[in-house]
C-alpha cells in the first residue's frame, strides 16, 4: 500500500549499532552524511545511534561498491543465524524474522551521476531498509521504491520512516 512501510520484524540491537565501509567504497562523505540524516531529521526525533568503526567484525551494518550496467542504484540485504549458527541472507523474511545485521550495496555506475543530495537520499533508503522500512508507492516517502526520481520531493528523512524508527527502536 502507500502506507505500510514496516516490516513485523526489525535489526535487533538496532538502536545503537557500529557501521563499517570497506575500504573499496568511495562513498565516505555521503554514508556519514546519510547517517547523521537519519540521527538527526530536520524538526523531528529518534533513538537511532550510529558510530562507525574501522573493524568489519564490531559491525551490524556493512557498505560495499560494486559495478554494474543494471539499473538499480544500490541495494540492501540483511542478515540472520539459523540455528548451527552460520549466518544467512533473511532479506525476503524480514516479515517473519528478526534480523543480526545488514549489507549495502552501491553501485558506483548507477550513483556517479546524481548529486551528493540525491547520493545521501539513496543511502538512507538503504539505510532504512536495515532498520525495517519497506518499499512502498508514495512519491513523498524516503521509501518512495524509486526514491532518485522523486527526491526532488523527498530531501531527508521523512516523518513515517521516522515513525518506524520510534515504534521499532525506541526502548
Amino acid at each position: 500500500s502507500n502506507t505500510d512501510i514496516d516490516y513485523n520484524n526489525k535489526l535487533t540491537i538496532g538502536k545503537n549499532i557500529a557501521y563499517w565501509i570497506s575500504p573499496s567504497c568511495e562513498y565516505t562523505t555521503s554514508i556519514p552524511n546519510a547517517k547523521n540524516r537519519i540521527m538527526y531529521p530536520s524538526g523531528m526525533s529518534n533513538p537511532i545511534i550510529l558510530w562507525k568503526t574501522n573493524v568489519n567484525s564490531d559491525s551490524k551494518m556493512d557498505f560495499y561498491q560494486y559495478y554494474s550496467n543494471d539499473t538499480v542504484n544500490a541495494y540492501a540485504m540483511c542478515f540472520r543465524k539459523n540455528s548451527n549458527g552460520v549466518y544467512y541472507n533473511c532479506t525476503s523474511q524480514k516479515d517473519s524474522y528478526d534480523w543480526v545485521y545488514g549489507e549495502i550495496y552501491i553501485n558506483d555506475r548507477a550513483m556517479n551521476s546524481y548529486s551528493n543530495n540525491v547520493r545521501e537520499i539513496i543511502i538512507m533508503h538503504e539505510m532504512l531498509h536495515v532498520y525495517g522500512c519497506k518499499d512502498i508507492n508514495n512519491p513523498n516517502s524516503i521509501m518512495h521504491y524509486n526514491n532518485a526520481y522523486f527526491s526532488t520531493k523527498v530531501n531527508g528523512l521523512t516523518s513515517d520512516a521516522n515513525q518506524v524508527l520510534n515504534n521499532k527502536y525506541n526502548y
